[in-house]
């Protein structure tokens, strides 16, 4: 409380002591508060800032429950977001690991997310992907032992994004895997399968499923 107290009218911290400070008053102080209020606006201001820039951790995870909300976002933000809720801190004790691949039945090239000390935030938007590990010389691991840790958890926020993040690729392919298995195209239907199949970097397996139900 007296750290609090102390900056409540001083803006000086670093970024790093900032996002924990204001991340405790998010998840400890009543947001009716006189304190809260003081530092509202900056707290708004910091967690929108680290979101368009795409950070997340432990911190700004309860920063992002706590001051984001669903009536403020905008396509941007919610892309944003959408990637954030769908990022995992993975981790290995296998040091001589340099990348973790994420690869999507859908898609034709894997995700590449470098790791450092044996640790990465990868994002993982499908839960059918499969998670592969590469080493210096670029062989590739099936059976690698690892810990993936989901950063943020937000049922209210994920049902939200989803509606405004419309243009995001695994969106795309998720709505063209309804439509592949929809009784009855219509014209708007044919027209949204046809922009994927053309417009999106898609696996040979997915295109054959996408120009098989155009066809029939």
């Amino acid at each position: 409380d007296k750290v609090i107290e102390h900056y409540k009218n001083d803006d000086s911290l670093e970024l790093t002591s900032k996002i924990r400070l204001y991340t405790n008053i998010v998840k400890y102080k009543n947001h009716n508060s006189s304190i809260y209020r003081m530092y509202e606006s900056r707290i708004y201001k910091l967690a929108y800032q680290q979101l368009k820039e795409g950070n997340i951790d432990i911190y700004l995870s309860e920063l992002y429950k706590g001051a984001i909300k669903t009536d403020t976002l905008d396509k941007e933000t919610a892309d944003k977001m959408f990637t954030v809720l769908n990022t995992y801190l993975v981790q290995t004790e296998n040091k001589y690991l340099k990348n973790v691949l994420v690869v999507y039945p859908q898609f034709r090239e894997p995700q590449i997310f470098s790791l450092k000390n044996g640790q990465t935030n990868v994002t993982v938007y499908d839960p059918n992907a499969e998670l592969l590990f590469q080493d210096v010389f670029g062989n590739r691991f099936y059976k690698e032992k690892y810990r993936k840790t989901l950063l943020l958890d937000s049922y209210t926020l994920k049902n939200a994004v989803e509606k405004l993040s419309q243009n995001n690729p695994y969106i795309k392919t998720k709505k063209a895997a309804e439509l592949i298995n929809k009784k009855s195209l219509s014209t708007d239907d044919v027209a949204l399968l046809e922009s994927i199949l053309f417009e999106l970097p898609l696996s040979e397996g997915f295109k054959a499923l996408i120009i098989n139900r155009l066809i029939h």
